[in-house]
């Protein structure tokens, strides 16, 4: 997670640390990934294993998770790519970010994306990179670009309700874990908000998912459609 900054910004460090949330920790999954193509046989030998080891134990926890009857995302284009999906809906993310790469080249590759509820729809390349970098702004400063543009980066509205349980200016003050802790406890219940909790501290990502307007527009027309058909 300490990946070296490309020399034409690497002096620029301390800015990007303010407007990027840990910058050098998505350039050092990008390098971690690469290394296997190193000049160096010692370091491509090590990253081979190591990559190979990580690979093989996420596919087995995802294999394990399927087998007990969990959904698992394969699609790579999908909001849900290697997410493990509980029954009331939170998604457990046990890569670290790297499914969000895979996603990202994916979606750049076929200009197409895979919203959480199944829908495929065309996106173009300009707005994939667009989300991409609003995901990857430092809390401040997405913050601020999403009271401008009125929405966070997935499409959904932004309050600065302090009255609102759950606004943005509450959020904005509360530590990750505590949040993926409390979405997960509102939307699926005391059992998920647990199991996204215990993810969350280990370091695996944990989201409630809420469908954006947007996909809830799409759901709603594909509905309409089926009841037709």
């Amino acid at each position: 997670g300490r990946g070296h900054l490309p020399a034409a910004i690497a002096r620029y460090q301390p800015e990007l640390n303010g407007v990027f949330f840990a910058p050098r920790n998505t350039f050092g999954k990008v390098q971690a990934n690469l290394a296997v193509l190193s000049r160096d046989p010692l370091v491509r030998k090590e990253a081979a294993k190591s990559l190979a080891a990580f690979y093989a134990t996420g596919t087995g926890v995802l294999a394990a998770a399927h087998l007990a009857g969990f959904k698992v995302g394969m699609i790579p284009n999908s909001a849900d790519f290697g997410k493990i999906v509980l029954p009331g809906g939170t998604r457990l993310d046990i890569w670290g970010g790297n499914a969000q790469l895979f996603r990202f080249i994916s979606n750049m590759a076929t200009g197409k994306t895979t919203s959480a509820i199944g829908q495929s729809f065309d996106q173009a390349r300009l707005d994939t990179v667009e989300r991409f970098l609003r995901s990857k702004l430092s809390p401040a400063v997405g913050e601020g670009v999403n009271i401008v543009s009125g929405t966070d980066f997935a499409g959904r509205p932004t309050t600065l309700s302090p009255g609102r349980v759950g606004g943005d200016a509450i959020r904005l003050l509360t530590p990750l874990f505590a949040q993926d802790l409390y979405d997960a406890t509102r939307q699926a219940g005391i059992a998920e908000g647990a199991a996204a909790g215990v993810s969350s501290f280990i370091g695996a990502g944990a989201q409630a998912h809420a469908p954006s307007p947007t996909e809830q527009v799409k759901a709603g027309g594909y509905a309409a459609l089926s009841g037709l058909a």
